[in-house]
């Protein structure tokens, strides 16, 4: 279980940050894009940081 949720974060991780390059490349929106990639790369850190303290 412990191994598909490290997949799920990183699947998660991967789809956002395609949207943060969509909305750079596609609506020219700097703004939402580094929005996008911080908070995916929080969404990617603390969930594994999280995984491998407890489990």
């Amino acid at each position: 279980m412990k191994y598909f949720a490290f997949l799920l974060v990183l699947l998660t991780f991967i789809k956002s940050m395609y949207y943060g390059i969509f909305e750079l490349k596609e609506r020219k929106n700097k703004s939402a894009a580094i929005y996008v990639f911080c908070i995916a790369s929080i969404g990617l850190i603390i969930p594994y940081a999280v995984l491998l303290i407890w489990y």
